[in-house]
């Protein structure tokens, strides 16, 4: 075989692992997703979205933006709770999504790259992302996402790309 694949969410544990020669090592930074989902070209008629756990302090970075209801999609879930009928009517959220917001925190010492990261990617939609030391390994801050350390900064880039539709789509397809 050429290599070894290895799928990780927190692509900096590789380190540890000493057991894989780096010559026969791939690192793939999250699931493998289908491009069947994302396929179709949607109108971009949300500012906003959010479909996820209110959890790792999401609750407090999105309770009451300052966004009209019409702008923005934001559905907090549990594994109980389904918010949408199926896997595509979210990736056709995510496709509608000018936005979406994305919060791999896990404490100041360890991050994740969420699978919503990919997904927003994919999606063409522009990812702001809290503060991140994963997703810095793969993708350059301002070039192929957003990062945010606080509700505030969430705020104000949200209402910048409100007004500068070109470099959104310029972000978006650089990361793409």
């Amino acid at each position: 075989s050429i290599a070894d694949l290895i799928v990780m969410s927190r692509p900096s544990k590789l380190r540890k692992l000493k057991f894989v020669p780096s010559n026969k090592l791939i690192v793939q930074p999250g699931v493998p997703y289908s491009p069947t989902f994302f396929n179709k070209e949607k109108n971009k008629d949300l500012q906003f979205s959010f479909i996820g756990s209110d959890t790792r302090g999401r609750g407090h970075f999105l309770s009451n933006l300052p966004l009209k209801k019409s702008e923005a999609f934001i559905r907090f879930t549990n594994r109980e709770k389904v918010v949408l009928s199926s896997y595509q009517d979210y990736c056709d959220v995510l496709q509608r999504s000018k936005i979406t917001f994305v919060n791999g925190y896990i404490n100041p010492w360890d991050s994740l790259i969420p699978g919503r990261f990919l997904e927003s990617i994919f999606a063409k939609s522009l990812c702001i992302v809290e503060k991140n030391l994963e997703i810095t390994e793969f993708f350059i801050p301002y070039r192929h996402y957003i990062p945010v350390k606080n509700r505030n900064e969430l705020i104000y880039w949200i209402n910048y790309f409100s007004n500068h539709e070109n470099l959104r789509k310029t972000i978006t397809n650089e990361a793409y």
